[in-house]
């Protein structure tokens, strides 16, 4: 009987279940639901450092931005660099209006990534010209930023001159 066992199905686990039911919400665009699913996953493990930064997207997306932050907050500071959690982490702090904080993230970035500057202040000084949608705007002004050596308070005159004039 004991060679019968090696075929036999392995049931999920709690946290199996909940990852899957957490990803299938994110899927669907049912982000209260996900942060649900990612709350019960830090309970169950609380040193699952990926279900911080996803449950920080979630957040964001139902404009929860504080929250947001706290959970990229917890991301970043238990892992090694990750330029995605460093970008994310200053599009939150821009919608918070903490733009010396978005503006530290980026350059923090550009120590890492120094052969994208150019790829990125090209994209950022096209869409600056074309683009009218705040969030497209905002991340073009990011884009200019990470590319650029200006100081924090050149960079939050750029994005509060471009707040003003456009939104």
């Amino acid at each position: 009987m004991g060679l019968l066992n090696i075929f036999k199905k392995k049931e999920p686990t709690e946290f199996e279940l909940l990852l899957a039911s957490a990803a299938k919400h994110e899927y669907n665009k049912e982000f209260l639901l996900a942060v649900q699913d990612f709350t019960k996953i830090l309970n169950l493990k609380p040193d699952y450092i990926d279900a911080y930064s996803r449950r920080a997207s979630a957040l964001y997306n139902l404009e929860r931005y504080e929250e947001a932050l706290s959970d990229e907050n917890k991301s970043i500071s238990n892992t090694d660099y990750n330029e995605y959690a460093f970008q994310f982490r200053a599009r939150i702090h821009c919608y918070l209006g903490m733009y010396t904080e978005a503006i530290l993230d980026l350059k923090e970035i550009a120590k890492y990534e120094v052969e994208n500057n150019v790829i990125y202040k090209m994209r950022g000084l096209k869409d600056e010209v074309f683009l009218k949608n705040k969030e497209k705007l905002l991340e073009s002004l990011y884009d200019m930023i990470y590319a650029a050596d200006i100081s924090e308070e050149e960079g939050k005159f750029i994005i509060d001159r471009y707040n003003k004039l456009f939104f």
